[in-house]
């Protein structure tokens, strides 16, 4: 969907990591925002062969952002409709999973 304002509960999971989401509005993707972009990460399985399927000129730049994390599950809970605690949680985990993919880029560098 374009332009959605960020649910309440996002803008304040993200408080806690110095983001402020007032003014943040999605975007749909398009083939210049792909084109333009030298990473694409996305949450779950549906997003990456959605994305893989329409953009396959892109598919070498398109990841699941749990790539580097440890674990059964390589998708990320959507906390879209869920309460605080659930935005909190989930918020908690893509900082971590943020944290282990720039760890990894310095032992690339």
């Amino acid at each position: 969907m374009n332009n959605p304002h960020s649910p309440e509960n996002a803008q304040r999971a993200a408080e806690d990591y110095d983001i402020d989401l007032t003014d943040h509005r999605s975007t749909k993707a398009t083939d210049e925002i792909i084109e333009a972009a030298d990473l694409i990460f996305l949450m779950d399985y549906r997003n990456y062969h959605n994305f893989t399927s329409r953009y396959p000129w892109a598919s070498d730049r398109i990841f699941l952002l749990r790539i580097f994390e440890k674990g059964s599950s390589m998708q990320v809970t959507d906390p879209h409709g869920n309460s605080q605690s659930v935005f909190d949680s989930v918020y908690a985990d893509i900082a971590s999973y943020v944290d282990l993919l720039l760890d990894e880029y310095q032992v690339i560098n």
